[in-house]
């Protein structure tokens, strides 16, 4: 019975020192690594010079004793100086050190898993941004060569793409950036609307997409550098913001502005008002005050008509400034209450929906800039469709090029494709906006539809752009950069597709004079240079 109850109290001890150790490892879990290893010498030293020089007083305790001979029971002989003691103080230690190294591991590795949540709940603008576009203070973006970075919004974990690849520590994404994007338009490739925009940037079109100020428009700014696209400003905000998440742009605060909280309109007039009653009928005045009967009034009031000042209240001269007088400076007089305050009370007045509140009341927002993150080209070119390449190669081998074009298909839809290729005599070319082609007279009319995907080109796509070749006359071609799936091949074997599979622009145009029968053509025309 006798061990039993030593075996008990060896194991009490040996746990309550590595509990010991483990609370001290979560308090230290903040320092940095080489602290730990000082903070941990230190205490093991402490505990070891303090055997060293209590060793009379550990002998005369009754439970450390039982401790002592309990462990070196288990033991063929003391390891430390032959001696007991020591050896039983140096398992102690051993213990107090583990349960120090458990502790700060396990608290650190739940401080990071803490660090990369996001835990707060957005709020999913209808607006081009939404009613509380909150980052400025984290700016959305990653580290240099951070590892994938996974974030939740509405309990959908979404994965920057590559962040590995965003160097630039400003290409980090806002909270209000964040806010403003909904979880469903993150999936693993772009939209056509984020892909039309990433054409923009990789084409060399714009450089950098910025807000402009105008109360003109119903939201209050637009992008004067997509004015031309037919998209409202949600759509495009929308459309920016997910490419900023996902590490393709660089979005930079470029506005601050508030927002009305009943309606989210940024039109809001400032207005000054009196603190005492609200009233707008308010003046700025000189103020004087009379020491001697404490008399405190607008400067024209003390004036009489030979230009001494008199007080209104006691009729006493203001001779000395100083001594019977001083001058308050500028104070605003109301005109219905009468009451003087140095300052004014400040309010915003909504202009469409009349609502009035304390500027602090409204709702803060930031408006961005978007700029190309370099770090990302190569992967945001895979997106890109080579359509300017294809069509020069075309307009030089004698066809007049509209891209993107509208043409109307047999069924009377308006469907809109890439590359409409018309061969002509003398050839125009027409590229930009989209148009309406008349091409009933042209002997030859090639439509082209480029689908660019970062892996295989899938069947969905393949169906979808077949709908729209079966309703157009022409001689039709798809290429798929830089590949088909398995299935989508089949499905455009079984239905007579002309598809060019490439993994480049150069290649699949070198594919497509085989295909439509082009070398001729194209010969002459290096020949002729």
């Amino acid at each position: 019975m006798s061990s039993l109850v030593s075996m008990i109290e060896l194991v009490a001890i040996s746990l309550l020192f590595l509990f010991i150790g483990l609370t001290l490892g979560f308090a230290t879990s903040r320092v940095n690594k080489l602290a730990v290893l000082g903070i941990g010498f230190f205490v093991g030293s402490l505990v070891w010079l303090g055997s060293l020089l209590f060793s009379a007083s550990l002998v005369a305790l009754p439970l450390f004793v039982d401790y002592v001979l309990t462990l070196n029971s288990f033991l063929a002989a003391p390891f430390i100086l032959n001696n007991q003691i020591l050896t039983a103080v140096f398992a102690l230690i051993v213990l107090l050190e583990l349960g120090y190294v458990i502790g700060y591991a396990t608290a650190s590795r739940a401080a990071a898993a803490v660090a990369i949540s996001t835990p707060a709940k957005p709020r999913i603008s209808t607006s081009a941004t939404s009613k509380n576009t909150p980052q400025l203070e984290s700016g959305l973006p990653a580290s240099s060569k951070a590892p994938a970075l996974a974030r939740t919004l509405d309990g959908v974990a979404l994965v920057r793409e590559s962040s590995e690849a965003v160097k630039d520590p400003h290409a980090t994404v806002s909270p209000y950036i964040l806010r403003t994007v909904s979880p469903r338009t993150i999936g693993p490739g772009l939209s056509e609307d984020e892909k039309t925009l990433a054409s923009l940037f990789i084409l060399g079109r714009v450089g950098e997409i910025v807000p402009k100020l105008d109360d003109s428009t119903p939201e209050g700014y637009y992008y004067e550098q997509l004015r031309y696209l037919d998209w409202d400003l949600a759509r495009k905000t929308m459309a920016l913001n997910s490419l900023a998440v996902r590490g393709y742009l660089v979005a930079s605060p470029k506005e601050k502005v508030l927002r009305c909280k009943q309606c989210d309109s940024m039109r809001l007039q400032l207005r000054s008002e009196c603190p005492d009653c609200g009233s707008l009928r308010t003046q700025r005045y000189k103020v004087l005050e009379h020491f001697p009967c404490g008399m405190i009034d607008k400067e024209e009031n003390f004036k009489r008509d030979n230009g001494e000042l008199m007080c209104p209240k006691c009729n006493k001269r203001l001779d000395l400034i100083g001594i019977d007088y001083r001058s308050l400076g500028s104070m605003f007089a109301c005109s219905d209450c009468g009451a003087l305050n140095k300052d004014l009370s400040t309010t915003v007045k909504c202009t469409k929906c009349g609502h009035v509140a304390r500027p602090d009341e409204e709702s803060e927002d930031y408006l961005f800039s978007y700029s190309l993150n370099t770090a990302m080209i190569p992967k945001l070119r895979q997106y890109v469709k080579p359509v300017q390449t294809i069509a020069n190669y075309l307009e030089g081998l004698g066809f007049t090029v509209f891209s993107p074009a509208q043409i109307k298909g047999k069924s009377g839809t308006e469907h809109t494709v890439d590359i409409l290729a018309l061969e002509r005599k003398k050839p125009l070319s027409s590229l930009g906006e989209p148009k309406l082609v008349d091409s009933s007279s042209s002997p030859r009319k090639l439509i082209i539809d480029i689908l660019v995907s970062e892996s295989q080109v899938k069947l969905e796509d393949i169906t979808r752009i077949y709908g729209k070749i079966s309703d157009v006359s022409g001689e039709s071609l798809v290429i798929a950069i830089p590949s088909l799936t398995e299935n989508a091949k089949n499905y455009a074997d079984k239905y007579r597709l002309n598809v060019v599979e490439a993994e480049t622009a150069i290649a699949a145009i070198s594919r497509i004079e085989k295909t439509l029968g082009l070398e001729t053509r194209a010969n002459n025309q290096v020949s002729s240079i």
